[in-house]
């Protein structure tokens, strides 16, 4: 988030800037209808969006449907409870529901993710290099997520 506030800041100082030094002009900025302003906050806007969008899905939608599939395949595993009567737990403790499935299905992607991590530095590296690839030095989708100028 602040890294966005920082992004915000820069773009607004250097048109700043620009407007200062002459090299944007009245014409230029279309003043009387403001398309320079609407440009700038249009693209923060959708910066914003785009961030909260990956996040939303990779760390709340992903884990609590991961835990959901988990808890109702193993479901008659563990427990002689059935589905209607864990269906009725669910609508009588809905946030008891929803923080327990999210929090299996996060551990769940935390154990594949080390699991797969650690196969791979265990086996010969021949066995898995075309389908994991090591982890790269410098990642940065946060980065690259505020270089794109369009939603997709």
């Amino acid at each position: 988030m602040t890294h966005l506030a920082l992004v915000v800041v820069y773009k607004a100082s250097k048109f700043v800037r620009s407007v200062k030094d002459g090299s944007i002009t009245n014409h230029d900025r279309n003043d009387e209808n403001g398309n320079e302003l609407f440009v700038l906050v249009n693209s923060i806007l959708h910066t914003s969006l785009k961030i909260i969008c990956l996040l939303f899905l990779k760390m709340a939608l992903l884990p609590l449907l991961i835990g959901v599939i988990l808890d109702y395949s193993t479901l008659s595993l563990f427990t002689n409870i059935d589905l209607e009567t864990r269906i009725n737990d669910v609508i009588n403790n809905v946030v008891v529901s929803i923080v327990l499935h999210w929090v299996l299905g996060i551990t769940f992607m935390l154990v594949v993710t080390v699991s797969v991590l650690q196969m791979r530095e265990v086996m010969h590296p021949n066995v898995l290099k075309d389908i994991i690839r090591p982890q790269e030095a410098n990642v940065d989708l946060l980065g690259n997520l505020l270089s794109e100028s369009e939603f997709y």
